[in-house]
């Protein structure tokens, strides 16, 4: 698919498809014209996406994806999930991620969204995992749970990265399940060095919603629009317009050094 562009004209659904598996590498153009791509995959075993590793442009395409992890996954391991692509190196421009038919519920043992992991270490994001190139005019409706880094747009914006005039409405819950300084943000979980986040908006709520881990020695960074942001990036003309909340639950339990960057503001640390 090097170099060639490709033009939806109808909605594309691959649900309940045994052996359906995503693009792995995607390097032309995609015009979805408004059109729906409907996938679902229910035993995420690796990094997933529609597409895995997108170097090319992807416009006008709104995704709805229903995605879970599989009961033989490694715990150990971090994998990279977004609701468009797992990892961006080019350009996401007028993607749409909508939220499926099912909306966030806490029971005793899990979490139920969207795109909804457990205990894994995954990094999540509504349409891009991670983002290495640039991400505009982008939303996603999508509820999110995980239990690493997490962002409506992007759970990592990596150095130099872009995200422009995004919008996320989708509910975020996070389960601290590990020794890790989570980061979650409505935009961005972390924006690194150089990277950009301008005129972004967050309309949802972020809950820290379980404590699957008794570890007390990390601080997870959770705020509205970005945990965790790089002094060296480029912050403007954001707005935040949904809250930060903690399960009362969690907040018996939570220490005040775990609880120093959870902060109902768009920023919640800066590095």
């Amino acid at each position: 698919m090097n170099g060639m562009k490709f033009s939806l004209k109808t909605d594309l659904e691959y649900r309940f498809l045994a052996n359906w598996q995503p693009i792995e590498e995607f390097n032309g153009t995609l015009y979805g014209n408004g059109h729906k791509i409907t996938y679902s995959h229910v035993a995420i075993e690796s990094d997933f996406g529609f597409i895995t590793t997108n170097y090319g442009t992807i416009d006008g395409v709104r995704f709805s994806p229903s995605i879970g992890m599989s009961a033989n996954a490694d715990k150990m391991k971090s994998f990279i999930i977004g609701g468009a692509v797992a990892v961006n190196k080019g350009m996401l421009r007028n993607v749409e991620v909508l939220k499926n038919i099912n909306e966030p519920t806490i029971s005793s043992s899990y979490v139920e969204t969207d795109i909804a992991f457990k205990e894994c270490l995954y990094n999540v994001g509504g349409v891009a995992g991670h983002n290495y190139g640039t991400v505009e005019n982008c939303k996603n409706y999508a509820s999110i749970g995980g239990t690493a880094h997490i962002g409506g747009i992007a759970s990592l914006n990596m150095e130099g990265a872009k995200i422009i005039n995004c919008e996320n409405h989708g509910k975020i819950l996070y389960n601290k399940a590990s020794a890790l300084d989570a980061c979650i943000g409505g935009i961005a979980g972390t924006v690194r060095k150089n990277g950009t986040v301008t005129g972004c908006k967050n309309y949802a709520v972020i809950s820290w919603a379980m404590r699957i881990s008794a570890s007390r020695s990390t601080a997870p960074r959770i705020a509205q629009c970005v945990g965790q942001l790089s002094n060296s990036a480029t912050y403007s003309g954001n707005s935040a317009f949904g809250s930060v909340i903690i399960d009362n639950n969690v907040l018996l339990y939570a220490t005040n050094y775990e609880l120093q960057y959870v902060k109902n503001a768009d920023v919640g640390y800066r590095f």
